[in-house]
């Protein structure tokens, strides 16, 4: 699958490269998570991790550095877990509705980007688009190349392309907007919801 090769080995460039930046960028996750960026200072980011302050600084220079690289390092756990989900499934919408259940149970249950998606869910829209390459295009490319992999070579590009762009949306909004007389929470309720979507197109 390409385009989660791509997206999968951005992510990775551009979140950790060593063992210490990992437990630096995953105690940034934790307490950004729990108690917001403004209330997170490099030196608690720095006690959390078993580190020194200067060591925080010298690998990522400013706050704002940290919180970018600790959310790529989030969305890599998770395209990670999404490509062994989909190589798993037996069909397209089968695929893809597990990626659309997997991705919306982190948003829920990952401390930072529950916060990002509950309490400060520009921040989660700005870095989605203003990346570079920006990350909902590839997003948007990985649905696409989940469903490539299987038989669906009877859909316009246009439909696979269409379909992608609003799974992508509707995986946003709800996360965003998680108030819903579907409940969430609820593993069978959401596939069977996300079926009425996905399997007319899909099959």
């Amino acid at each position: 699958m390409d385009s989660f090769e791509t997206l999968r080995d951005l992510l990775t460039d551009e979140s950790a490269t060593d063992a210490i930046s990992e437990r630096i960028l995953a105690a940034a996750a934790e307490l950004v998570g729990r108690h917001g960026d403004e209330q997170t200072t490099m030196a608690a980011i720095a006690e959390k991790a078993g580190v020194g302050r200067a060591t925080v600084f010298r690998r990522f220079g400013s706050k704002q550095e940290i919180l970018d690289r600790a959310l790529m390092r989030e969305l890599r756990i998770l395209t990670l877990a999404l490509q062994d989900s989909a190589a798993t499934a037996d069909t397209a919408a089968a695929a893809v509705i597990e990626c659309l259940v997997l991705t919306m149970r982190a948003m829920r249950s990952r401390p930072l980007l529950r916060r990002l998606a509950q309490l400060e869910p520009e921040k989660l829209i700005a870095f989605m688009r203003l990346r570079r390459p920006p990350v909902l295009v590839l997003w948007r490319s990985m649905h696409t190349s989940i469903m490539e992999s299987f038989e669906t070579t009877q859909l316009d590009p246009w439909m696979r392309s269409a379909l992608a762009d609003m799974l992508v949306h509707l995986t946003l909004g709800y996360s965003v907007v998680p108030e819903s007389s579907i409940d969430l929470q609820n593993g069978e309720q959401l596939r069977t919801a996300l079926a009425l979507v996905v399997t007319p197109v899909l099959g």
